[in-house]
């Protein structure tokens, strides 16, 4: 039976096939799948077609603004910003997705868990917190095409954590930037996801976004992630550490920060 989150998200598909720019061809792809999935994988059609749904309700809103403006130069950026917000990275292994309500449950227990969260708070994150920050970041991405991806391994995990890109929210020598960054359930550490998540981050920001540079930054204690940062070709250079200036905790004061340049590509 196909569920109505999927019907809608059909609707959505033919919408955006009508609207003015590239659009139109890319969900032509999408919608596609869409029906694939619907004969072989319902609960991932309905996973993908919530995306979509989400997607379709932006894009209309959008369009609606600036065809009452007149400004049709800016209905084609306007979509074109929603092509972005549902792509989907996908590398050998993993598929970068936007989150889903069912993620919600395992993201909170991730971050409820104060080894995974040992080198961003001293103490385990409140669940309201949590919450509020995987809501703006999930909307984030719909609407700016940067924010938070689940990380579902092929054949063996639905959410196996997070990738991120976000603005650096305070000021820095470094700032304004943007920082790709991760977090994993500790069953999932060890297999090389934050590596590979991570280059394909990269990858999007400078193919996706056109931006020239991004950064990453941790506690200088939190060796892991550093060895992530130089496994996927940042670079490091001591007088850019600094004090971050909204520390939860003494330990996590002093910060190491890593960079990779659209030239080193």
């Amino acid at each position: 039976m196909v569920s109505l989150i999927s019907q809608q998200a059909a609707l959505v598909c033919s919408f955006l096939k009508s609207s003015r720019s590239s659009t139109a061809s890319l969900t032509r792809l999408y919608s596609a799948k869409l029906a694939s999935w619907k004969r072989s994988s319902p609960e991932r059609a309905d996973a993908y077609g919530e995306m979509l749904v989400e997607t379709g309700y932006h894009a209309r809103r959008n369009l609606r603004a600036k065809r009452r403006s007149g400004d049709s130069e800016e209905i084609i950026r306007s979509t074109c910003r929603e092509e972005r917000s549902v792509m989907i990275i996908e590398t050998p292994h993993l598929r970068l997705r936007p989150l889903i309500d069912a993620d919600m449950e395992p993201y909170l227990a991730m971050a409820a868990d104060p080894e995974v969260t040992r080198f961003v708070s001293p103490a385990p994150i409140p669940r309201a917190s949590a919450e509020a920050a995987a809501t703006h970041y999930r909307r984030q991405l719909a609407t700016k095409g940067y924010g938070y991806w689940a990380i579902e391994v092929n054949g063996r995990a639905s959410f196996a954590g997070i990738i991120l890109l976000q603005d650096v929210k305070f000021t820095a020598a470094f700032t304004p930037a943007i920082e790709v960054g991760w977090l994993l359930p500790r069953e999932h550490w060890g297999n090389g996801y934050a590596t590979e998540g991570g280059r394909a981050a990269l990858d999007y920001a400078f193919t996706i976004m056109k931006i020239d540079e991004v950064v990453a930054l941790t506690a200088a204690s939190n060796i892991p992630s550093q060895r992530v940062m130089q496994r996927i070709g940042m670079t490091h250079d001591s007088r850019d550490d600094f004090d971050h200036p909204n520390a939860l905790g003494p330990s996590l004061q002093r910060c190491v920060l890593y960079r990779f340049h659209r030239r080193l590509l």
